[in-house]
């Protein structure tokens, strides 16, 4: 069943064929990102934390080898490095570089540094007990937009009621840490935006198959409607909470799947906090 009901199915269908043949058009061996854009009737948070969430999808986006990782551990990193790339070891070669957070800090201070990180790595990720402090160290070109928000990764499965005596935590799981890295390269995410009211998900690419397209675009507003995946999840409540939604790709013009009543106001998604390139 399509949670946007039948009509919206059929128009979907049609908006990523359209986009398939644009993308065609331009390049013969196309390969791009589909994003669904959710113009939402609510806010869905009050404040912006910066935090990721990930949206799990039946059709996964990326192999968890396919994207260029650093990680920002808490101090010291030569513990976590030495833990995380022992031979044989589930990460042993999954991170192109393990920085410490003081070392992202002096990165902060220079901006060729911090030009080479954005641009030499897919993704960044970081250990959740420093991920709130990297804003103010990696600054506006991370965080404006959206751009390369950093992503949460737990080095250990929490433990309730664990002691540490006062002494700093030193517990990696590398196999907990990949499991989670290859939740986060293959699903897609959101950050729902403070006080806005458009968000933009990707779903998958032109080159798929209708139907895998289809059934991400289902996953995505089950994650957002249902309880079961609160608190970061079910933050729309229900169906009717949506506006509009559409299709588009980074260079295409916006394609309807749930069209805009005729009686509502025409919903402004510049807002969104999204940016394309």
């Amino acid at each position: 069943m399509f949670l946007l009901g039948d009509e919206a199915r059929e128009e979907a269908k049609r908006s990523i064929k359209g986009l398939a043949a644009h993308a065609k058009s331009a390049d013969e061996h196309h390969h791009e990102a589909l994003y669904l854009v959710l113009n939402t009737k609510i806010h869905l948070v009050k404040e912006n934390d910066q935090t990721p969430r990930i949206i799990p999808l039946t059709h996964k986006l990326h192999d968890i080898d396919e994207r260029r990782m650093c990680l920002i551990t808490n101090d010291p990193v030569n513990f976590y490095k030495d833990e995380l790339q022992k031979k044989d070891l589930p990460t042993e070669d999954l991170f192109r570089q393990i920085i410490s957070f003081t070392k992202a800090k002096l990165f902060g201070h220079s901006k060729k540094a911090l030009i080479r990180l954005f641009k030499e790595n897919d993704l960044i990720l970081a250990d959740a007990r420093i991920h709130k402090k990297l804003p103010d160290v990696l600054g506006p070109q991370f965080y404006a937009r959206n751009k390369k928000v950093p992503f949460v990764v737990q080095m250990a499965k929490p433990e309730p009621g664990l002691r540490t005596h006062g002494k700093r935590e030193q517990r990696v799981d590398p196999k907990y840490v990949r499991s989670q890295v290859k939740a986060i390269t293959g699903n897609t995410y959101y950050i729902p935006p403070a006080g806005g009211f458009c968000i933009h998900i990707v779903v998958g690419f032109t080159d798929w198959k209708t139907l895998e397209i289809l059934r991400n675009i289902n996953d995505v507003i089950l994650y957002l409607v249902d309880e079961k995946y609160k608190p970061v999840g079910g933050l729309l409540g229900r169906v009717s909470n949506l506006h509009s939604v559409l299709l588009r790709t980074s260079d295409s013009i916006a394609m309807p799947v749930l069209k805009k009543k005729a009686d509502e106001a025409e919903e402004d998604d510049s807002g969104s906090e999204f940016d394309f390139e």
